[in-house]
């Protein structure tokens, strides 16, 4: 190539059009761009707490956690802001318990158990996916674009495709001593 440089014209259409939705004006001479993900995170947690002593020989207990985790996060014009899933996680927990004396040596202790898991994971919903770059391929994500250039960037991540898992647990405990 004369002077070391590639003619505009045999660039590739798609590659040109992917540097629409990355910020590379910091970049240096060279091409270089340092740049930092920024990760927004929120996580709020809350304990409740019940104790009853009903009479001499019977009490009663409550105990309820929650926690809920969000990192939200968007595309800015900015696909190199997509290496982290959108996440929207919540946890619950609940116990109630009945402790009663029958006799000076027997006591019944019954425990119930509720617990629950939300997990959710996405992509942020402006995210391109090929066909928005003019590639003619199947996406069989609407807003998903997984590219990974050695020693470079990556641009989304393997877990971020969506998903959304919830699992309930239950127990009921009865103890006689």
């Amino acid at each position: 190539y004369v002077n070391n440089q590639i003619p505009t014209s045999q660039f590739n259409a798609s590659a040109l059009g992917l540097f629409k939705y990355m910020a590379i004006g910091g970049a240096n001479s060279c091409g270089k761009l340092v740049y930092g993900l920024s990760l927004p995170q929120n996580e709020d947690q809350f304990i409740g707490r019940i104790d009853w002593t009903a009479t001499a020989k019977q009490t009663v207990f409550g105990r309820y956690y929650l926690t809920h985790f969000k990192q939200p996060l968007t595309l800015n014009n900015n696909l190199l802001n997509t290496q982290n899933p959108v996440l929207d996680d919540r946890v619950q927990s609940f116990t109630l318990g009945h402790t009663y004396t029958l006799t000076s040596s027997l006591v019944s202790s019954l425990h119930l158990g509720w617990t629950r898991n939300i997990v959710s994971r996405n992509v942020p919903p402006d995210t391109i996916n090929p066909n928005t770059l003019g590639i003619q391929t199947y996406a069989p994500i609407k807003n998903y674009l997984y590219m990974n250039v050695s020693n470079a960037f990556t641009v989304a991540c393997g877990t971020c495709e969506s998903l959304l898992n919830s699992t309930n647990g239950y127990n009921v405990l009865e103890d006689m001593f």
